[in-house]
This record gives C-alpha cells, sequence and structure tokens, in this order.
C-alpha cells in the first residue's frame, strides 16, 4: 500500500504498518549514513533557507538524548494505530545497541522513554539505573 511523502499511513491511518524487525534494519542502514548521524543525535536542527526552500527548524523529540549516556538517535514516532513509538540507538563502552519501541507510554504524540531506558539498562547490565 503506498504511503506519504512523510512515511505516515496513507490513504488511511491502518493503510501501512512497519514491524519491529523492518524499523531495526531501517535503523541499521540509516546509521550508516554519517549525514543522518550527524543529525538524528542533535536536541534541534536548523536548516537555512536556499533555493526553492524556506527555513527549517526542526526539535528532536527523542527522550533519550542528553538524557541517556551514549544516546545517538535515531527517531520517534506516533499514529493513533501504532502510538508512540521510538527507533533508538546507544553507544556506550565500543557496544552499540539500536532498538525499537512500539506502542510505548507517553503524551500526546510525544514517547517517554522509560521502556527504552529498562531495555538499554538490561543490554548494557547495568541494574536499577
Amino acid at each position: 500500500m503506498p504511503s506519504s511523502f512523510d512515511g505516515l499511513p496513507y490513504p488511511t491511518g491502518y493503510s501501512t504498518y512497519s514491524t519491529p524487525a523492518n524499523l531495526l534494519k531501517l535503523g541499521r542502514v540509516a546509521m550508516t549514513s554519517a549525514v543522518l548521524r550527524s543529525i538524528v543525535d542533535r536536541r534541534s536542527y536548523r536548516l537555512a533557507s536556499g533555493s526553492g526552500h524556506h527555513a527549517y527548524f526542526w526539535v528532536n523529540l527523542n527522550p533519550l538524548l542528553g538524557v541517556y549516556r551514549g544516546a545517538i538517535g535515531i527517531k520517534t514516532g506516533y499514529t493513533p494505530a501504532a502510538g508512540h513509538c521510538l527507533l533508538f540507538e546507544v553507544t556506550r563502552g565500543g557496544r552499540s545497541f539500536i532498538g525499537v519501541n512500539l506502542d510505548s507510554p507517553g503524551v500526546g504524540t510525544t514517547v517517554n522513554g522509560a521502556d527504552a531506558t529498562r531495555m538499554l539498562n538490561w543490554a548494557f547490565g547495568l541494574r536499577g539505573r
């Protein structure tokens, strides 16, 4: 089924979907791009106006950035059908983990990082942190 340019389901909220395996594969491939990595680890990003487009300013809603040591991206998402979603990568001590949470807790369209934090603490062997 088709989706819109922004990846949101189209023509209905249930027209397209991604599995956790799809998102992990996307995350692994996307994070091989140095340009993408340099953007998704920022809490905000400004693009100056240029030929054919106006200026843009984006705020990264990834709740791990600046909070969970070693968090370097990747993206959040929300649809009524999928709920709050978070695709994330953390690098610490020479080890990297990419994970995904679907239908996680959140408020409005903003996901919180509680589930991701628990997963990462387990992956890094941390207890009670």
